[in-house]
């Protein structure tokens, strides 16, 4: 439905004494340009020309200037820089009280002179401020030029505050044919139909328009209705080609309306010249990322290392160097400080190609620096009550599960419908906790000199948006939420390290590539309110010492001891709740040198044979019980060396003849209830659940639970003790 404008008024019809006064008015675009004043008309205004000129602008509280893209001038805190922006303004003459003046003041001779074919001079003190679509400002003036604020009228915000209706429930301003997806809480709709129409607003502020075409826009708390859309990075999408977005709300979390500004500024703005500015200009409408007020959210930021460059904020491609999460909230940042700096008209001739940011200009950069350090620092007081929220009492992490995911099936992905059934359910059953699983890639590729670089594609396979808003709903069902850490150095594995790196700066460099990955995970994680973040698993090549190693086995193991220990500040900087690594190798348990360093230890038991039992061989059984037993008394060891409590974040059995599964944690379960009276023991994840076990779901490793008898013996062996 179109939003119902109010009736527009004609403008008045000239006299004929009204066109000859509009003849003779002087336009004031720059000092020293004035026409001859036309013959008085009683008391019709007329123009004023040399020191009156002066005296009226400075009555009127006008600042007329030189910037860096020609004249502008200020009026009220607002900079008005476009060659479109026209004031028009009538007030007493102060040599004849009795009689008015009137004014029309301009930044370039063209519009100036088209104001003057359209403007009516009024018959009492009044101003108006024109832009390229129309009256932006008007405000009646007191006698000596002098305003009331509460008396400007906005008439931007004015043109689209009809009463549009969202299916119908609530007025916003701006958005038109909006639709909804799934079920909404009362209110949840309209207030995400605000943030939407308060964003597209905060962005008419600085393109220099009065009012902008309405935005299409579909509303869902269904995830995959966003994934089917082609989005999973982002919590809303922005069209390219039309004015229609979507978004997705969980909850009262929105993405503030980026997506519905970014659409609204390239219908008017037109095709981006530069990539960055979409960011920015979108995330700092919505003045929020992920539910996080935005400067809140610089205070977690800044406490990063290292922190980006200004280089790197403008780069086209800076979210394959560094997490989005970091860089989209800094390009917003990095907007208003330009705003503050150089005015509005310079982001649009940025936007537009016509000026481009020095990132080499060291005033500039410092500049910079020193405004986002302040800016951080009057929000970094909140951030320790907020971290205390993730640190939950242990025992909710006793009972886990984590559910199969379909990454490439919208019906069964992470936070799908499908998903959060059997998470109702499983939670019904006594599962306290669940892990969700995310992977994260880091690709090696060939440099410009044919020489081995590292190129990070960064974002999880599962989707960003998935994993933020499955633990979002888990949370919200008071549970637990562990995001389990997969790292791909190549499509086979994490085997970089054990066939590229040789020496310190080697490794090193590994490291640091990982670091990236690990601290995109710790953004996503404290975005999302994860109570635990396991930083890898199963990666002995990058843990343990390398048998082809050609460097001393003393060495090999500080450098990755160190690389480690880098990886995991990086991890504490940005995310808050509990960290630990899960182990998946007796030997790689017990050789670990950072335990010290994390929360817990974590270890993955998936007993096996060479080769797979039929179901009714009893001495397989007794093997892989025996094997169990063995694993984790490996891993209760270190953990007893470290201080820290044990975690099986990964159990699971191989498939085999229907029921074998289901034996196998039924034989668990009297394992489980020994373990439960070690003090190291912090209890069990059952890797994993299907969300639709008709579906023919499977992953990779033929570890996922097959049947609906064995997910009952899962939950029995969980947390039915």
């Amino acid at each position: 439905m179109r939003p119902i404008e109010p009736p527009r008024r004609s403008p008045p019809r000239r006299s004929r004494a009204a066109s000859l006064l509009l003849a003779g008015c002087v336009a004031l675009f720059a000092p020293g340009c004035a026409r001859e004043p036309a013959p008085s008309m009683g008391a019709e205004p007329r123009l004023a020309e040399g020191e009156l000129r002066a005296e009226l602008l400075r009555r009127l509280g006008v600042e007329v200037s030189q910037g860096p893209a020609g004249p502008l001038f200020r009026w009220q805190g607002r900079e008005f820089g476009f060659k479109e922006d026209v004031l028009a303004a009538t007030l007493a003459d102060p040599r004849d009280e009795g009689r008015l003046v009137a004014v029309v003041h301009g930044n370039h001779p063209e519009a100036v002179a088209g104001r003057e074919r359209d403007h009516v001079a009024a018959r009492k003190p009044f101003l108006s401020i024109w832009r390229q679509d129309g009256i932006a400002l008007q405000a009646p003036l007191s006698a000596d030029g002098g305003v009331d604020p509460e008396r400007i009228v906005r008439a931007s915000l004015e043109r689209y505050s009809g009463t549009g209706k969202l299916l119908p429930r609530g007025p916003v301003a701006g958005l038109e044919n909006t639709r909804s997806g799934g079920e909404f809480q009362p209110g949840e709709f309209e207030q995400s139909a605000f943030r939407m129409a308060a964003a597209r607003r905060r962005a008419m502020e600085w393109c220099g328009l009065s009012h902008m075409p309405p935005v299409l826009v579909d509303v869902t708390t269904r995830c995959e209705d966003l994934s089917r859309a082609g989005e999973r990075q982002r919590l809303g999408f922005a069209s390219p080609a039309s004015n229609h977005a979507m978004c997705l709300v969980s909850g009262v979390v929105d993405d503030g309306g980026a997506a519905v500004a970014s659409v609204a500024l390239r219908s008017v703005l037109g095709v981006p010249r530069v990539e960055w500015i979409v960011d920015a200009s979108a995330v700092d409408a919505a003045d929020a990322w992920h539910g996080e007020p935005l400067e809140r959210w610089a205070a977690r930021l800044a406490r990063l290392e290292p922190q980006p460059d200004l280089a790197l904020l403008v780069d086209d491609h800076a979210e394959r160097r560094r997490s989005r999460h970091l860089v989209a909230p800094l390009r917003a940042l990095l907007l208003r400080f330009l705003r503050e700096q150089q005015g509005d008209f310079e982001l649009v001739r940025i936007w537009r190609g016509e000026s481009r940011l020095d990132p080499s200009d060291k005033q500039l950069v410092s500049d910079w620096r020193t405004w986002f350090a302040t800016r951080a620092a009057a929000q970094a007081h909140l951030l320790p009550n907020l971290d205390e929220t993730l640190r939950i009492e242990p025992a909710l992490l006793r009972f886990g599960a984590a559910l199969a995911h379909a990454p490439r099936d919208a019906g069964r992905m992470p936070a799908s419908q499908a998903w959060l059934a059997r998470l109702e359910e499983l939670q019904r059953a006594g599962i306290s906790t669940v892990s969700i699983p995310l992977t994260l890639a880091l690709r090696p590729a060939t440099g410009p000199e044919g020489g081995r670089r590292c190129d990070l594609e960064i974002g999880c396979a599962e989707g960003d948006v998935p994993v933020w808003a499955a633990t979002r709903a888990a949370r919200a069902r008071g549970m637990g939420v562990h995001h389990d850490l997969t790292l791909l150095t190549t499509d086979s594995g994490p085997r970089i390290g054990a066939t590229a790196a040789h020496d310190a700066e080697s490794w090193a460099e590994v490291y640091d590539g990982i670091a990236v990955l690990v601290e995109h995970a710790a953004l996503l994680a404290q975005l999302s309110g994860a109570n635990s973040l396991s930083i890898a698993n199963a990666t002995p090549q990058i843990t343990m010492q390398s048998p082809s190693s050609a460097a001393a086995p003393a060495d090999e193991s500080r450098w990755k001891t160190d690389g480690w220990r880098r990886v995991i500040a990086r991890a504490r900087a940005g995310y808050g709740g509990l960290l630990t690594y899960t182990a998946a190798d007796p030997r790689e348990v017990a050789s670990i040198g950072f335990w010290t360093d994390l929360d817990r230890v974590s270890y993955a038991l998936f007993p096996d044979l060479d080769t797979r039992p039929d179901g009714r061989d009893q001495t397989a059984r007794a093997y892989i019980e025996s094997d169990a037993i063995w694993q984790v008394d490996q891993a209760l060891s270190a953990a007893r060396a470290a201080g820290k409590p044990l975690w099986l974040t990964r159990v699971g059995f191989e498939r085999g003849a229907p029921g074998w599964q289901a034996k196998q944690w039924n034989d668990f379960e009297r394992l489980a209830r020994k373990w439960d009276a070690q003090a190291e023991y912090a209890g069990i994840v059952a890797w994993r659940v299907p969300v639709d076990p008709g579906a023919g779901e499977r992953t990779v490793r033929e570890v996922a639970i097959e049947d609906e008898e064995a997910v009952r013996a899962v939950v029995r062996a969980v947390c039915g003790r």
